[in-house]
């Protein structure tokens, strides 16, 4: 088990793909020696804020 104490280190932006997966930054997984090939990883994830983001191609203002 990897405990993530540090404020800083646990405030991170991610993007969700279009099946509901979130990417672990490479930073983090760098960090604390996470490597996704080497079993099952769970992440205990507390939600903020959301926010639907209009790709370039979707037709937004630009």
């Amino acid at each position: 088990m990897v405990e993530i104490d540090n404020p800083r280190e646990q405030d991170h932006v991610v993007q969700m793909d279009t099946r509901g997966r979130v990417t672990i930054p490479s930073s983090v997984r760098h960090r604390y020696g996470i490597d996704g090939e080497e079993g099952n990883w769970w992440v205990e994830l507390t939600i903020h804020k959301l926010e639907k983001r209009q790709d370039e191609d979707e037709g937004g203002e630009s």
